[in-house]
């Protein structure tokens, strides 16, 4: 059952205050254990079900923190995972509370603003393509140490960016590995806008409160109309993680991929 919306409900991962028919959700914390977390999982997925249902909100802006979402935060995310032997299982459910924050944004009857700042892994670009409209400040990079890790992106990246690039651009980006910073993420037109950080927030409640003048009925259908080209991410998304797990999985967790997350730890901290 979908929580009951709460105006200036502050959680242990996220905040959500209402600025008149727009809830700004402010994400803080490591966001990538607290996917892996069943209990903060079912919190945000729920929180997305109640916007859902809450007829006075038009407009949602997820406000990203500028930290806890980087290649750092996402090594030490799987270092944490191993060492504590939490298993392939916690991965899993981190796979999953994606996938449904993923579907849900997609198909949200909200008008939904993204916004983020610092470093952040592709998995999080990818959030910000399900959304209606993104903005970045100019300290945005988005990191892609997928190669390092001897993984592949999570996320939808492979489904998402070639709708946006053409599968010859996003194939080259995906293959270079390479850190996509503000500028030549404006320039590629996977964001719409950058900012100065300390506008960030700011920018995204006024481009909210912009589409929330125009009838709800007409943005919501148009929404529909974007995205139906998008119909076919779940499975794409189911098949990602048969892709990963495989990656990932080993009876003894001493696969190619663990040990490159301990050597990529240990250069982080030694």
């Amino acid at each position: 059952m979908a929580q009951k919306l709460n105006p200036d409900e502050k959680g242990n991962v996220f905040t959500i205050q209402r600025k008149e028919d727009v809830i700004v959700i402010s994400l803080e914390g490591n966001l990538l254990l607290a996917a892996a977390d069943l209990t903060t999982g079912n919190k945000l997925v729920s929180l997305l079900e109640a916007l859902e249902k809450d007829e006075a909100t038009k407009g949602v802006v997820i406000l990203f923190p500028p930290e806890k979402i980087g290649r750092r935060d996402l090594i030490e995310f799987y270092h944490h995972i191993f060492k504590l032997k939490m298993g392939v299982d916690a991965i899993h459910r981190m796979f999953n509370t994606v996938d449904q924050i993923l579907l849900r944004l997609l198909e949200l009857n909200k008008v939904v603003v993204y916004a983020g700042r610092g470093k952040a892994v592709s998995l999080f670009l990818s959030i910000g393509l399900v959304c209606d409209y993104r903005l970045v400040a100019e300290d945005t990079v988005f990191q892609n140490p997928y190669f390092e890790l001897g993984s592949v992106p999570k996320g939808g990246g492979g489904f998402l960016l070639p709708r946006f690039l053409g599968l010859q651009k996003a194939g080259e980006i995906m293959r270079a590995g390479r850190d996509i910073d503000a500028a030549e993420a404006l320039e590629l037109g996977i964001v719409h806008q950058v900012v100065p950080a300390d506008r960030l927030a700011a920018s995204a409640l006024n481009a909210a409160r912009d589409f929330c003048r125009r009838p709800l009925s007409s943005l919501i259908g148009i929404k529909k109309l974007l995205n139906y080209h998008l119909n076919d991410l779940k499975e794409y998304l189911a098949m990602e993680n048969q892709v990963l797990l495989k990656i990932i999985k080993s009876p003894s967790l001493k696969s190619e991929f663990w040990k490159n997350v301990e050597e990529l730890y240990k250069d982080l901290h030694f």
